[in-house]
């Protein structure tokens, strides 16, 4: 007869050497910084097969309202990419995510570019 509380069950151990931010180091959180008229809505609808997106894009809103809806980046997992207009007075992407500058480990910023000589 065979007992299951026989078997010797790997438990995790309560602490473990490894932070929790570390995993962003070596898998970051990407931010595509969608410019206008460059084929940034192909890239767009790309992304949402690939990633969890998150959209922080000003459409109709109060600029004065958007600024205060601010994601915490933070909270982004490395399955994220956030999508944005970054080229606006009050929401340029060092005003809006300092921490995505200043944390370059963890955050891959890239556009798409169009015929940039002409």
């Amino acid at each position: 007869m065979y007992n299951i509380l026989w078997e010797k069950i790997a438990y995790l151990p309560s602490a473990t050497s490894t932070n929790p931010n570390h995993n962003l180091e070596k898998y970051p959180v990407y931010i595509f910084h969608h410019l206008m008229k460059c084929g940034g809505t192909s890239m767009t609808n790309i992304l949402y097969k690939w990633f969890r997106t998150i959209n922080d894009k000003l459409d109709d809103e109060d600029l004065n309202t958007f600024i205060l809806k601010k994601y915490d980046v933070n909270n982004f997992h490395n399955d994220t990419c956030l999508i944005s207009h970054f080229q606006r007075e009050g929401i340029y992407l060092h005003q809006r995510y300092p921490e995505s500058l200043e944390r370059s480990k963890e955050f891959r910023i890239f556009i798409v570019m169009r015929n940039p000589l002409s």
